[in-house]
């Protein structure tokens, strides 16, 4: 059974010092990443460099939701390009 039953679900759950585990394209994981800044059009995740590694929201119809998260595809293939899962939300 799924978490979120939406994108606004998702997006309510990117908040602040929320963390996500975060991987690359099925199999190269980009480890657990805290939200450091969060806008209307997307979410800032922190990396170990100090910066801001940027996820800006794609069309509704490039996300499928899935346990516990949200996977983004390509939009040219159709592939899954990034997986979100949820570990903690934060504040």
């Amino acid at each position: 059974m799924n978490m979120f039953k939406s994108f606004a679900e998702v997006k309510r759950a990117l908040t602040l010092g929320s963390t996500w585990e975060c991987t690359f394209q099925g199999n190269n994981s980009l480890g657990i990443r805290e939200v450091g800044e969060v806008q209307t059009n997307g979410v800032g995740f922190k990396t170990n460099r100090d910066t801001l590694s940027w996820l800006y929201y794609p069309k509704a119809k490039f996300i499928v939701l899935t346990e516990g998260g949200f996977d983004v595809l390509n939009e040219r293939t159709g592939e899954v390009q990034l997986s979100y899962t949820l570990l903690d939300r934060g504040e």
